[in-house]
């Protein structure tokens, strides 16, 4: 027997040998041959002690402690090696290849391996157990603190803290304003700022500045929100730098140093000789500068006097920092340097050749060229060199804990890791270059558009939440515990638990209100295959059967009238029949019981509160009941479009006004000639005619009127927080802007006519003929859904009404499919609700189990016709499948 010395240094990948668990089995086997030696020996000490209480001796008690106190020292040891070993042979079949795992765990019979799968698939090679006195535990809670970046009432929030890392599909339990919320982390969506393609991007205060490469290379400005774009001057430009009121920057047709003031103006030459690599530091223009004789590190003052020469090398990819200018000696071989800002003590930092320098703190970041463009640190001393990722970077930005990269073994696609090289994240899917980082954004190029895209990652709340800029919270994210109670098997077999957890499917819109009844008609946009079970307030109700009433793409003719400016409320469709001089008519959605409403021209028809508004053929307003009774004349006169909301009619007649629906209490709002009027909630937002048709908002009172887009702006729509409209009459392309302006987005779709409905824009294609098309909201999957070029569009319900512009007759066609549902229970319900579809099931061994408690964080299973006892499993975070659990106890 020798001494056991376990092995407790074990690292990610280690390969295990045959020697490893002999060593391991061997000191299972020596403790316990120990621990047969020690019992013999206390067995033979109490035979020769004999019976105590034949003893004279007054010293009895101090004996049997004694003897007590050997054998719980002798357990209490025994249990802690007995601990270790546990751990370490854990440890060791966490690292195990899968198809290993099950005769190990056989022969070993620990009785416990899991396997996870990560965000992007792939099986974890171990997790973070620990071993407890009640079970294996691992990934416990972890709380971190943050802080909102920007007010938001939408239910997403972008957050910021030291120790944040969002992860895609990740559930967060979140504590704002000591209220728990649920979320999940999601992408960020990037905003295109402009339609030219920009390099050499640098930012400051409220403007970006860029050489346009869309036109000759010359200055631009952009605001940070896509506003204002201003052309500064006709110079081809290259290394860029904003220092107070100017901008130094490369003429790239004379190689010679510039600067320009912020506006464009005072344009100055500040020498005559080839300077690249520019940078700017108080009163001084650092740079390289090119002759005949070389290349050589210079300054020069900001007024284009007091130029010096600094050094003999070729100089490039230059920074300066304080009293020290650091840069890649290209006459090294690319070697990192670095001298004093006078010139003097020059010293070379390290071996391997750098680009892309970046300093914070004590440290300089880097591109190392001799190692496949990896990302390097080490001290500005030239010490602690430190590899800190193996991606191909470009583009290199540190920024606080943060360094940002384009990575070019993916796509050029822009990551973050951070500054100990860990928590590597990937930010976008689109190819990109010349990164700025600025007050938690990434400007880019994507070579064709000027983008943003904000450093971190946001979380999208269950349910609206308004949050303040500067407001506190605590996440905590996903944990799992598991514990299982003793499982038997024949043979040391092993059990493999299979979890899918509830996927929620696109919920069925309720259609028609019903009481006491088990008979539904709802629309759902997925087919339901299967019979699952509705939720309704927290209640599971069984699917007895479904009927499929319309399909998707089935078109139906309503009538052949020659039918414009529709508008649908309940069973019927009101509309301008044009076949009968534009009186006002309804008629049923199945296209039956037409009547006329009126006798004159009629266009641009509202409804509200059981009336009928409409303009007639001199675009006065004039209001008629649904039942065509009680015509009531206005002698107000509408530029064709107004909104009716609640008791008010807005609307605009050379300038902005608002009057009661029984046209009393008539006032202007203000002085603008508004076009395109919108109404949500307490604001109005328009195409201010006045203003060359750019984008106003004013609330209903008058107040606060704001200009918040400078576009030229057409058919304006708002939906939710967002502003759709047409950015230009002749191109007809559309644009969507948060209803503050921000986020401006081109949707690079050309269209005729369109309308929003439940994240989709359907709309009809000016690039195609104008047939109907879809598009989700953000500008993706764009599809065609049939040739007929579509006018005057309608949703109700699920289903599309518009007239079809070759015969100008009304059609319908379900946009999600119609389905008659019979419910095991009788329920009430109300039209528009929604109701979530549910489908979980679990399986052990490719058998499904019971499933006898189901609610959003607690799933217990109930297993018969195995040889099992009992598993209990708590799961938080439904967003992270349990793929698979796999374990045997002896």
């Amino acid at each position: 027997m020798i001494d056991y010395n376990p092995k407790t240094n074990w690292q990610r990948n280690e390969i295990v040998s045959e020697s490893d668990f002999n060593r391991i089995e061997q000191g299972v086997a020596d403790a316990y041959e120990r621990l047969t030696d020690v019992k013999t020996e206390v067995d033979d000490n109490k035979n020769k002690i004999g019976d105590l209480s034949t003893l004279t001796t007054s010293n009895k008690s101090d004996l049997v402690s004694a003897i007590n106190e050997t054998n719980t020292n002798i357990y209490t040891i025994l249990k802690e090696e007995n601990h270790k070993l546990s751990l370490e042979l854990l440890d060791i079949k966490m690292r195990l290849q899968e198809n290993k795992l099950i005769d190990f765990i056989n022969k070993s019979g620990m009785g416990y391996y899991d396997t996870f799968r990560d965000s992007d698939g792939v099986y974890l090679s171990h997790t973070d157990a620990i071993m407890k006195e009640d079970g294996f535990v691992f990934g416990e809670k972890r709380v971190t603190n943050a802080v909102i970046q920007e007010d938001s009432n939408d239910g997403t929030i972008i957050i910021s803290g030291n120790d944040i890392e969002i992860n895609d599909n990740k559930n967060y339990e979140l504590t704002i304003n000591e209220e728990i919320m649920k979320g999940i982390g999601v992408d960020n969506e990037a905003t295109i700022l402009s339609d030219n393609n920009p390099v050499d991007i640098t930012v400051k205060d409220e403007w970006i500045y860029y050489s346009n490469y869309s036109d000759n290379g010359y200055l631009y400005k952009i605001k940070k929100d896509g506003m204002n774009e201003t052309k500064l001057n006709s110079d081809k430009c290259c290394c860029i730098q904003v220092y107070d009121e100017w901008i130094y920057y490369r003429n790239t047709v004379n190689g010679c140093l510039h600067k320009i003031k912020i506006d464009g103006t005072e344009r100055t030459k500040l020498n005559n000789e080839d300077s690249n690599y520019i940078q700017v530091q108080g009163n001084h223009v650092y740079y390289k500068m090119t002759n005949s004789s070389g290349s050589y590190l210079y300054k020069i003052k900001t007024d284009g006097t007091g130029k010096i020469k600094l050094n003999d090398d070729n100089s490039q990819c230059i920074r300066v920092n304080g009293e020290w200018i650091y840069y890649s000696n290209q006459s090294d071989n690319g070697r990192l340097y670095k001298i004093k800002t006078d010139g003097s003590n020059r010293k070379k930092l390290n071996n391997n050749r750098a680009w892309y320098i970046n300093l914070q703190n004590d440290w300089i970041y880097y591109r190392n060229n001799s190692i496949n463009g990896s990302i390097y640190k080490l001290k500005t001393d030239g010490t602690y060199e430190t590899k800190l990722s193996s991606d191909s970077a470009s583009y290199v930005q540190v920024r606080g804990n943060w360094i940002y990269y384009c990575n070019s073994n993916d796509h050029s696609f822009i990551y973050k890791i951070r500054i100990d090289g860990t928590s590597r994240t990937k930010l976008n899917i689109k190819s990109s270059s010349h990164i700025f980082i600025e007050d938690n954004y990434i400007y880019y190029s994507t070579g064709a558009h000027l983008c943003k895209i904000k450093t971190n990652k946001t979380i999208k709340l269950s349910k609206l939440y308004t949050v303040k800029t500067g407001q506190e919270v605590t996440i905590s994210e996903p944990w799992y515990k598991l514990k299982f109670n003793p499982q038997y098997f024949d043979n040391y077999n092993t059990m493999s638990l299979n979890l899918y957890p509830p996927k929620n499917n696109k919920d069925i819109n309720i259609l028609k209100n019903i009481k006491n009844s088990n008979q539904i008609k709802a629309s759902w946009n997925n087919i339901l295959k299967n019979k699952r079970d509705l939720w309704v307030n927290n209640t599971k109700c069984k699917i007895n059967n479904v009927e499929t009433v319309d399909s998707k793409n089935q078109l139906k003719l309503i009538n052949n009238l020659h039918t414009e400016h529709l508008c649908v409320l309940d069973d019927w469709i009101y509309f301008k029949n044009k076949s009968d001089n534009g009186c006002l008519y309804k008629i049923k959605k199945d296209g039956t019981e037409r009547t006329k409403l009126n006798n004159e021209y009629s266009c641009h028809i509202r409804i509200q509160n059981d009336w009928i508004y409409y303009l007639n053929e001199n675009l006065y307003l004039r209001k008629i009941k649904i039942n065509g009774t009680e015509r009531t004349e206005t002698n107000c006169y509408v530029k064709l479009l107004y909104v009716v909301q609640g008791d008010w009619i807005y609307y605009a007649n050379s300038y902005l006004y608002k009057m009661k629906t029984d046209f009393s209490a008539k006032q202007k709002i203000n002085d603008d000639e508004a076009q395109y009027i919108n109404v949500l909630g307490d604001w109005i937002y328009y195409s201010n005619k006045s203003d060359n048709y750019h984008i106003y908002k004013v609330k209903i009172d008058g107040t606060k009127r704001t200009k918040i887009i400078s576009d030229l702006a057409y058919d304006i729509q708002v939906q939710g927080d967002w502003i759709y409209y047409i950015n230009n009459h002749g191109n007809r392309y559309l644009y969507k802007a948060r209803t503050n302006g921000t986020d401006k987005t081109n949707m690079k779709i050309q269209l005729l006519d369109r309308i929003i409905y439940d994240e989709w824009i359907y709309y009809s294609n000016n690039s195609d003929k104008g047939y109907l098309y879809k598009v989700n909201v953000k500008g993706e999957q764009n599809t065609k859904i049939n040739e007929h070029v579509p006018r005057h569009m309608k949703i109700i319900d699920g289903i599309l009404y518009y007239v079809i512009d070759s015969d100008k007759n009304l059609y319908k066609i379900p946009l999600a499919n119609i389905y008659n549902i019979t419910t095991s229970t009788p329920l009430t319900l109300t039209k528009g609700q929604s109701i979530p579809v549910v489908s979980l099931r679990a399986e052990v061994n490719g058998k499904p189990l019971e499933l006898t408690n189901i609610d959003e964080e607690k799933y217990s299973f109930k297993l018969d016709n195995l040889n099992t006892n009992k598993v209990d499993l708590t799961i938080r975070g439904d967003q992270i499948e349990l793929d698979s659990l796999v374990y045997a106890v002896r």
